[in-house]
């Protein structure tokens, strides 16, 4: 039986953060994280971990992200990974689950999130995809546009957006 966790990325303990960085990498085909700085230019906000018996099995990172709209409160998912062997048991569904949740308590505005392998499932969530997604948020890094196809979007608490939102990432 997996156990929900969420430790705040300020308040992550070393040991953790190992683990979860090793579990990432053997998560990924690739393995895109830098060891020593694993998120060079968005640090996550909040880890949401399935675990067994200290194991981590599943993983979604929520991140707070800065915007044109600093009166809206957007989190964007991101680090979704499943143990090979448990993929298509339900525990990716249950942390994005979980992070709407946490999202919506914590009187989040607008959850953003690209996926190719989950796309299906966030769009049954009432995520809002691609074109409309483009028209209504721009990604900016160091200042420069950024293409990101497959956005979706879901808006939160009632939330309503009429102007197109530039998200930017700070440089760390």
């Amino acid at each position: 039986m997996s156990r929900l966790t969420s430790q705040f990325y300020s308040a992550t303990s070393p040991e953790f953060f190992c683990k979860l960085v090793t579990f990432l990498n053997n998560s990924y085909k690739n393995s895109p994280y830098n060891n020593q700085n694993p998120w060079p230019m968005l640090k996550p906000h909040l880890f949401l971990t399935l675990s067994d018996n200290d194991k981590i099995l599943a993983n979604q990172s929520i991140f707070l992200l800065n915007s044109s709209r600093p009166d809206l409160i957007i989190y964007g998912l991101g680090d979704l990974a499943v143990l090979p062997r448990l993929r298509g048991t339900g525990l990716a569904g249950r942390l994005i689950r979980e992070a709407i949740a946490w999202s919506t308590r914590q009187n989040g505005n607008i959850l953003l999130t690209n996926s190719e392998t989950m796309h299906g499932y966030f769009l049954r969530l009432g995520f809002t995809p691609t074109p409309d997604a483009d028209q209504r948020f721009r990604y900016e890094l160091r200042g420069k546009e950024i293409t990101d196809p497959g956005k979706l979007y879901l808006l939160l608490n009632n939330t309503e957006i009429s102007d197109q939102i530039t998200i930017s990432s700070p440089v760390f």
